[in-house]
Parts: structure tokens; C-alpha cells; sequence
């Protein structure tokens, strides 16, 4: 995962940016707000995965010096992708998309292509983004190949990340021994996923860790998390981007 090494404070700005592509809902709403309240508790209780069945935790946490790796989940969308391609662009910082296999057709291949010739990675987010520690293990095998096979049309796959960060030993199993993918989580939850559907403002019901003062504040909870950690990997992704 490319980190860019950056002040802190740039994310400020970078994620102000990003936060007007954000949108969309979701019937599962409760479900994926379930999920990812449950990262969010593996990722703060931290504890040691001596197994390396966490999709949560990321393996490396010796601490990012005060550097952030962006990476963006759920696409590609032919409308926010481009848009957020471009704000990387513009500012001179490269990404990680994290992409789901069954939105890639004929529109969006050629935002695939600009990923690569622009310098970022693309990584694996399953093909449905199902809760992939709830399926048979026949269908985690699928869910991964088919997103492995398409990446692999136009990089090496090197990175996967579960979606909501939901795994088990078996599951990581499949996706490091048997697809040899590196299993990537998170050290920043913008929140993004709650805060899209009501215009900017994550209300408590949805994600009970974002703190009242920053419920209609994306970016804001964001640098909190980022400058209390310094540094980490900050997942930015509910809005399909």
C-alpha cells in the first residue's frame, strides 16, 4: 500500500475534497453499520493476531511517521472514481483503490486503466462485497478469484482487504495461501459509509465511535483519528468510489 509522505495536515484538504463525491445509501444499512462498528472495536482493542486472521489490523503496526496511505474502497463508478483520480492528480499523491470485481464492465475498464498508468495500485475488495467471514468457503474462493482475475488483466494482485474487515483464519487463509494476496485493514475509519447517506452528518444510531462534536464533520474526524495515531492507513470507500 503506497503511503505518501506528506505533513499531517495535508489529509485536511485532501479529505475535504473527497467528501464531496460522497453519496448513495444502501439496503443493508444496518447490517454494514453492525460491521463496521465491529472493526472498529477490533481495531481499537488492538490485540495481537499472532494468527494473521484479522481483516482488520494491519501487520505492520511499528507506527507510519507522521505519513498517511490513502486507499479507497467499493469501485470503480464512472461519475466519483474519476473525480478522485483527479484530485490525487492534481496534488501529486498516489492511492490504493480496493476495487469489487462485479463493478467492473466496458465503462469502467478504462478507470482501471488510468489507476495503473497513473501510478496507484490496484488491490482486491471481493467480487459482491459480501460479509466474507458469513459465506461458504466455496464462495470466498470465488468472491476472490473473480476480482484476482480481472486485476491481474492489468497488474500483479498484491493486496486484499475484506469487506468491513470480516474474516476468519480460514478465510484468510484462502486469500493469503492460496491467492498469495497480502491481507490489508485500517488505522483511520473515516466513516464515510455513515456519514454519506444524510448529507454529512453520521448520527449515533449508525457508528456510536464518532464523538458528538464531529458528527458533521467527516474531514475533522478523520484528522482526529489520523493526528492521535500519526499516521496510518485511512479507509475511505462506503460511497462506491
Amino acid at each position: 500500500v503506497q503511503t505518501c509522505a506528506l505533513p499531517i495536515y495535508w489529509l485536511a484538504a485532501g479529505a475535504v475534497s473527497m467528501s464531496l463525491v460522497l453519496g448513495g445509501c444502501d439496503e443493508h444499512e444496518a447490517e454494514e453499520s453492525e460491521a463496521f462498528n465491529e472493526a472498529f472495536d477490533e481495531l481499537e482493542e488492538g490485540k495481537a493476531d499472532e494468527n494473521g486472521c484479522s481483516g482488520v489490523l494491519t501487520p505492520d503496526r511499528s507506527g507510519f511517521g507522521k505519513r498517511v496511505a490513502l486507499t479507497f474502497d467499493d469501485g470503480p463508478n464512472t461519475t466519483s472514481t474519476p473525480q478522485v483520480l483527479d484530485t490525487l492528480r492534481d496534488r501529486g499523491i498516489k492511492a490504493t483503490f480496493f476495487i469489487n470485481g462485479n463493478r467492473v464492465n466496458d465503462s469502467t475498464r478504462p478507470i482501471l486503466q488510468r489507476i495503473i498508468d497513473e501510478g496507484h495500485i490496484l488491490a482486491n475488495h471481493s467480487h459482491q462485497h459480501k460479509n466474507l467471514s458469513q459465506q461458504s468457503l466455496g464462495t470466498v474462493r470465488d468472491q476472490v478469484k473473480r476480482t484476482h482475475d480481472i486485476i491481474g488483466e492489468y497488474a500483479t494482485p498484491e493486496f486484499f482487504r475484506f469487506p468491513y474487515g470480516a474474516s476468519t483464519c480460514n478465510t484468510a487463509g484462502i486469500v493469503r495461501d492460496e491467492y498469495g494476496q497480502n491481507i490489508t485493514g485500517w488505522n483511520v475509519d473515516s466513516g464515510d459509509w455513515c456519514f454519506a447517506p444524510d448529507n454529512g452528518y453520521c448520527p449515533e444510531s449508525r457508528f456510536r465511535h464518532v464523538p458528538d462534536g464531529f458528527r458533521n464533520d467527516m474531514p475533522g474526524w478523520t484528522m482526529q483519528q489520523v493526528r492521535s495515531k500519526g499516521g496510518g492507513i485511512v479507509q475511505i470507500g462506503r460511497a462506491h468510489v
